[in-house]
């Protein structure tokens, strides 16, 4: 009997479509999740001390740098205060920065306090693009008319706004709001994120401290300009292989 050699499997179609669309991607996605401090004495958090004076902060592949001082009437002590980062491992929620105030942003009476600040966030995979904020308050305390807010202002590789959210705690007006979100287009160029903070009282028993709060960007991946021409080459090699195959028939 006459034998006849091993035909060589050929590549499905579809299986070709799908390596080139996901070449075209490039993405990393696999990658682990990150978090790590740089210029800061601690691997886990730095003070804003440290933040100020250079450090960083990465998680999830996004980069929190460049903090600034835009108002402080000189009544914080940033060695204080400690931020830290969390990584989800996840486009969404998405990476988040974390700020614990150790009983330094407080007041009683009628004092008030008012400061901002602001820092950038750039994501070391390109692809990887912020499209989504949400702010929480997660520690605070205020008593009779005293109340606190959180004020973040977002704005894009331009310095245009994209998008703002506030938390606060008001019980005199019933008006506390812990959460809140905002959504905008992805941001290629990273964000710059302004935070302000305004805590007081209206009489003298009052008090209003906060202690802790988060910030989470959601992520989204936008293929590379290359991506599109690519996909619109693996379509049309699928159309050209299925139209060959059927002439075979």
């Amino acid at each position: 009997m006459e034998r006849t050699r091993p035909r060589a499997r050929r590549a499905r179609p579809a299986a070709i479509a799908g390596w080139l669309a996901a070449g075209a991607l490039g993405l990393a996605s696999s990658a682990e999740a990150s978090f790590y401090t740089s210029g800061c004495a601690s691997d886990t958090a730095c003070t804003f001390q440290e933040l100020l004076d250079g450090g960083t902060i990465t998680a999830g592949f996004q980069r929190f740098a460049s903090f600034a001082i835009e108002q402080d009437p000189g009544s914080l002590d940033w060695t204080r205060v400690v931020v830290t980062g969390r990584d989800d491992a996840g486009l969404d929620p998405g990476p988040a920065i974390e700020f614990f105030y150790d009983g330094g942003v407080a007041t009683t009476g009628t004092d008030s306090l008012d400061v901002q600040f602001s820092y950038t966030i750039t994501s070391l995979i390109p692809q990887w693009q912020p499209v989504a904020n949400e702010l929480e308050l997660l520690a605070y305390s205020v008593t009779g008319e005293g109340r606190l807010e959180v004020d973040e202002t977002l704005f894009d590789a331009s310095r245009r706004a994209v998008g703002d959210t506030t938390v606060a705690a008001d019980d005199a007006f019933d008006e506390t709001r812990v959460l809140d979100t905002v959504q905008f287009a992805p941001q290629a160029g990273g964000l710059l994120v302004s935070n302000t903070l305004e805590i007081e009282g209206m009489n003298a028993a009052d008090a209003a401290e906060l202690g802790e709060y988060i910030q989470r960007f959601a992520l989204q991946v936008v293929p590379e300009p290359g991506f599109a021409p690519a996909l619109a080459c693996s379509t049309g090699l699928l159309a050209m292989m299925k139209k060959r195959r059927s002439r075979n028939r």
